[in-house]
């Protein structure tokens, strides 16, 4: 203890020391964090002041950058809400009610009648083998890019280079050669070595628009300084603008090679059609 006292006399300490008392002030005053939030943090930073510190400065705040937010902005004035009068108040239960209002609260959509979602599986697949499924849902999602006439719309979290990734892949390339507006967009750290491979050229060279999206978190040489965790999770094809996928299924085997231990890794995708396809 008096060796920490005795570094307030230096002037390394007493910068450490107001640096402590502002990223503590930081995490008390922070607008938008809820109390037990705030409680953990002023604990970390209190009790492990140069991890706790470091700590905050990596992970305590969800700042994406003025810049990116500022061009967010600029396309949700080019790219309004769909107009929908949303399903009449009284035929919504008061049992999901609030799950609705939760969406709404975050993507200002409403909730709309009229669709037909399926979720997809393999229905002759016993449930010892759940890898049929996933690999069902794959061939149920090429089957309507290759029936493709307009455009075809593809994001996910993670795109592997291997058996389903690549079947995905060709059916894009091949879409896009035969005149369908094809874009594709990946997360920059998930699909990493998607992006760097030979699978993310072919689809260049035939004429598919891709982006690898927040593949600019602030960096100081090779080491993130920014939130590097922020990243877009979603898996959602839209195709021909009338039918829709969506769950938590990426364009991968099941097999998922990049963390075998973890495999099979089983997830689900559903196939909307209706109202619902416009939102996403």
């Amino acid at each position: 203890m008096a060796y920490y006292l005795s570094l307030l006399h230096t002037p390394l300490g007493v910068l450490l020391f107001i640096v402590h008392l502002a990223v503590l002030a930081r995490a008390i005053t922070r607008p938008n964090r809820v109390p037990a939030s705030r409680v953990a943090w002023v604990a970390i930073i209190t009790f492990l002041p140069l991890l706790g510190v470091i700590s905050y400065l990596l992970l305590g705040e969800t700042s994406i950058g003025r810049q990116r937010i500022k061009r967010l902005r600029d396309v949700e004035t080019r790219m309004p809400l769909p107009a929908s009068a949303g399903v009449e108040p009284g035929k919504i239960t008061a049992q999901i009610k609030p799950l609705f209002d939760l969406a709404h609260s975050i993507n200002g959509f409403k909730p709309v009648a009229g669709n037909r979602i399926v979720l997809l599986s393999d229905p002759s697949a016993p449930p010892t083998e759940p890898k049929a499924n996933s690999n069902a849902s794959i061939d149920v999602l090429i089957g309507d890019i290759e029936q493709a006439q307009d455009t075809v719309h593809i994001g996910f979290y993670i795109w592997l280079d291997d058996h389903n990734g690549g079947r995905v892949t060709d059916a894009v390339c091949a879409a896009a050669q035969r005149g369908v507006k094809c874009r594709v967009m990946v997360d920059a750290l998930g699909s990493r070595a998607f992006v760097h491979g030979p699978r993310w050229r072919q689809m260049q060279q035939a004429g598919v628009h891709v982006h690898a999206m927040l593949d600019d978190v602030p960096r100081l040489g090779h080491l993130a300084v920014g939130r590097v965790d922020l990243r877009n999770h979603r898996k959602v094809a839209v195709i021909d603008n009338r039918i829709a996928y969506c769950g938590s299924q990426n364009c991968a085997d099941p097999e998922f090679r990049v963390k075998p231990k973890f495999t099979p890794w089983i997830d689900l995708l559903m196939r909307c059609e209706g109202p619902v396809v416009r939102q996403a």
